[in-house]
């Protein structure tokens, strides 16, 4: 297997998402969409399934630890304990990164 080294380009194209990630987060908290039960959807998924599928697993991975670890350090995300801060950011950031392992089914014909 060959080792892929992170080379300038893919090192710009994760700062460019890390920053669209950010920037959708943050209108995200003014134009909440809030669920009957008390979830919302996040728009800032979006940017990170674009740069798993454009990137790779790793970079996509990478993505989603930086984006929870700045939100943080820009006091977007709130947290009540260490198992909030993983269970809630960390973790499921970086399984968004994992969207390239998906398939793109193409439908023919229908």
């Amino acid at each position: 297997m060959k080792k892929k080294r992170l080379d300038v380009r893919t090192m710009a194209y994760l700062a460019m998402f890390i920053g669209l990630t950010t920037v959708l987060s943050l209108l995200g908290k003014f134009m909440p969409i809030q669920m009957p039960q008390g979830g919302s959807i996040s728009l800032d998924v979006i940017a990170i399934f674009l740069c798993a599928y454009l990137l790779g697993t790793w970079e996509g991975v990478v993505c989603g630890v930086c984006v929870s670890i700045l939100q943080f350090v820009l006091g977007i995300a709130l947290y009540y304990g260490p198992w909030s801060v993983l269970l809630d950011y960390v973790l499921p950031l970086a399984v968004c990164g994992l969207a390239s392992l998906i398939k793109i089914v193409r439908v023919r014909n229908v």
